[in-house]
């Protein structure tokens, strides 16, 4: 069976951190249905990795390559969030269809949030849960997640991997839950000195 074409791809991909290389000789694709676990030791590079990957970070070397029609959704582990708007503004932001409000509205009390709440005064938490919301609600054809079980209670944690388990672009995930990784991810993306080795099939311990 023919592969299609990768969403996303960077080549020999480096990070210098002045003293040292935090990535080198990087190579990642990620394609449509990919379910990927980024794993490493504390100080790694996930979340760089990640920013990198989302074209909000800059490489010291190496390429990165993003198929021209990929919309990316990324949500880091501290998102910033505009202020003066109510919830449902935020996740339905640049999305013409009014008809589409419930299911936003839908999204955010799932998530333990009012959406006419305005968004001045978030705490970290709730920041995370509407950014959270929002790259859910785009259906992204490349999305990446950094810790996004952080501040979410069990019930809420498995809607979303209903959710994740339905998205039919690409997914990568950081995660400290390892139940979260075992019950979503179909393979696994090792980062380790600097290096990315994968390794197909479902996440265990």
């Amino acid at each position: 069976m023919k592969m299609e074409p990768p969403l996303l791809t960077i080549a020999d991909s480096g990070v210098n951190l002045g003293d040292r290389w935090l990535i080198r000789g990087a190579n990642l694709s990620l394609h449509v249905g990919d379910r990927l676990a980024l794993v490493g030791r504390n100080g790694a590079g996930k979340s760089t990795l990640m920013k990198l990957l989302s074209g909000q970070g800059d490489m010291d070397e190496g390429s990165l390559w993003t198929s021209p029609a990929a919309e990316i959704a990324y949500v880091p582990q501290a998102p910033q969030i505009a202020s003066g708007m109510t919830l449902r503004a935020l996740v339905t932001s640049g999305i013409v269809d009014s008809s589409i409000s419930h299911k936003a509205d839908s999204m955010l009390m799932q998530m333990g949030l009012d959406p006419l709440r305005v968004s001045d005064d978030l705490s970290g938490g709730e920041a995370r849960r509407v950014s959270l919301a929002r790259a859910l609600f785009t259906k992204p054809d490349i999305l990446l997640l950094d810790e996004p079980t952080n501040h979410l209670d069990l019930p809420t944690i498995e809607w979303m991997e209903d959710i994740l388990r339905q998205h039919r672009g690409a997914l990568l995930v950081v995660s400290h839950d390892r139940a979260f990784l075992r019950n979503l991810a179909t393979g696994i993306i090792w980062l380790h000195d600097g290096k990315l080795r994968r390794r197909n099939g479902h996440f265990d311990e």
